[in-house]
């Protein structure tokens, strides 16, 4: 397979799903190598699992009532899988400077997609540079940035952001907790 173009995979379903929790789980499991698009096909379709497994996994998804045409749904959903992902990507700290970064891993990053990534610094760090790696459709990423963190976020908003990937890193068993 072609690293620029991560697995791609179509569901279609009528939402008759027993647990529909474990569903959104394995998407997101696969979601470092595999992104989801689904179709939620007729009236009693699920829109919670549909399109749980769909943002679990950085696909989409399409609801298709019983009378709705869905070769124009499934040309959306086709175009938006076809365009190629940065993949690879790496955020490198100074050595010594971090105790803990989240997400534990990357995923792939798509056409409007972005990169978030928190850090837990060591004390007394001034200036960081900090770089950025990763593999592009036509050409590779490699990225430096001076990042001054002298003046720390005021209030708990950023910090409860990160506690938040922290948690979603262990839930979907890809924390430092599972590499041992």
């Amino acid at each position: 397979a072609d690293p620029k173009y991560p697995r791609q995979l179509f569901i279609l379903t009528d939402g008759e799903v027993s647990d529909p929790s474990s569903c959104i789980r394995e998407c997101r499991i696969a979601a470092d190598s595999t992104r989801v698009f689904c179709f939620g096909i007729g009236s009693g379709a699920s829109k919670q699992l549909v399109e749980g497994m769909a943002k679990a996994a950085n696909g989409d998804f399409e609801m298709v009532g019983d009378n709705d045409r869905i070769d124009d749904k499934v040309l959306k959903q086709l175009g938006k899988a076809l365009s190629p992902a940065i993949t690879n990507i790496k955020i490198e700290w100074p050595a010594g400077s971090v105790e803990r970064t989240a997400p534990f891993r990357q995923i792939p990053v798509f056409a409007g997609g972005r990169v978030t990534s928190f850090a837990w610094l060591k004390p007394d760090q001034k200036t960081l540079n900090v770089k950025l790696t990763a593999v592009g459709p036509s050409e590779n990423v490699d990225q430096e940035e001076e990042v001054n963190v002298e003046k720390p976020t005021e209030g708990e908003f950023v910090f409860a952001l990160a506690a938040r990937r922290l948690m979603k890193d262990f839930d979907e068993s890809r924390s430092y907790a599972h590499t041992a």
